[in-house]
């Protein structure tokens, strides 16, 4: 599909969204009555429609937050309040970093309250405040590791490849997002199922260049996620099929159903270039909507699948033993890819075809 049709599918998608008002369709449309998604700029009319809609996610959002509706994630999936709430904590000094890490996930959050407690009638403020209220350091919130992503990203330009464009799958609040920036990245996008807003800490444009930005979408189903991700691609890049330098993916998995992996794993190794930097959560592993642990030597066959191989160099391994957390030091690959998209995808399809006939070998 072209990008033209990509556009206006996507168009149409946002002009049937429950949080779309029909002011902001008629805005949109720039009528004054019986507004039509087909008279909609596909640029900037687009851009206004998604603005519309982020909006009024980002309200619910932050209503949610005050009234202390959490979402656990103990059946894994969506867990954005999860993920946001943490951005308000008040955290402390863990004295069994060895084990855990530098700082303790918080229990406490006193910005949160602050802005619930002054802003308990105007979403608008409410917003506001808790833009405002965002850490500064973020170094301290749980989990992130700034040193691990300029070491990858160091290391990947000593072997003479850019990395000027980042993916990031499972981006959550956007502590990596920032620490890839901090990295000297020019375009870090990220992908989370889950709508956070710029409550997290990221920008809400697709217009950015040297801040992260990140889409609200599931990956892989040929669903709407989709189609806000190959728009996007179009938008920026002009084409859907583009490659990013690096893809980014830090203990996700386990907290996705197995039967979306493969969908999602072929999509996102056809979207990088060359690097990937991935860690899955093992089945002795704590934490909370754990649905699809998986061992490293099981992750890595995953990869393998794809046209990847492990970079196993004392450079790496070094990075590895210097992580703050543990999670990252036990868990954490660097793959290249060893095999064209093409070659992978005609090796797949020979697989599933052989499963069909019921073949014992591919």
């Amino acid at each position: 599909m072209g990008c033209d049709r990509v556009l206006d599918s996507f168009i149409n998608a946002l002009w049937s969204s429950s949080y779309l008002t029909d002011e902001c369709r008629t805005h949109a449309a720039l009528t004054g009555s019986a507004p039509d998604p087909r008279s909609v700029d596909r640029s900037a009319g687009l851009r206004y429609l998604l603005q519309c809609e982020r909006e009024e996610k980002l309200k619910k959002l932050a209503r949610k937050l005050c009234e202390g509706t959490h979402d656990d994630a103990t059946r894994g999936g969506q867990w954005d309040l999860e993920q946001v709430y943490r951005v308000y904590g008040d955290y402390r000094a863990n004295v069994h970093e060895e084990t855990s890490g530098p700082v303790l996930p918080p229990k406490t959050f006193s910005k949160l309250r602050a802005c619930c407690s002054s802003s308990k009638t105007n979403d608008r403020a409410l917003v506001d405040c808790l833009r405002a209220a965002r850490p500064r350091d973020f170094t301290k919130l749980f989990v992130t590791d700034p040193n691990v992503t300029k070491s990858v990203v160091a290391y990947i330009k000593n072997q003479g490849d850019p990395v000027k464009t980042v993916l990031e799958m499972g981006s959550g609040k956007g502590n990596w997002l920032w620490s890839l920036g901090r990295a000297g990245v020019e375009t870090v996008v990220g992908i989370e199922p889950a709508y956070m807003g710029s409550l997290a800490l990221y920008d809400d444009s697709w217009d950015v260049k040297y801040s992260p930005v990140q889409l609200d979408s599931m990956i892989g189903d040929g669903g709407d996620g989709d189609l806000q991700i190959n728009a996007f691609m179009c938008e920026r890049f002009g084409a859907t099929d583009h490659q990013f330098d690096l893809l980014w993916s830090m203990e996700v998995f386990e907290h996705i159903p197995k039967k979306l992996h493969a969908g999602m794993l072929r999509r996102l190794a056809a979207a990088t270039r060359k690097w990937v930097y991935t860690s899955i959560a093992p089945p002795e592993q704590r934490g909370l909507g754990h649905i699809s642990s998986m061992s490293k030597a099981d992750w890595r066959k995953q990869w393998e699948l794809l046209g990847f191989r492990e970079v196993d160099d004392e450079e790496i391994r070094g990075v590895l033993r210097r992580a703050k957390w543990l999670q990252i030091r036990r868990n954490a690959m660097l793959l290249k890819r060893v095999q064209s998209v093409s070659e992978v995808n005609k090796q797949l399809d020979r697989i599933a075809t052989s499963t069909l006939m019921g073949s014992e070998r591919p």
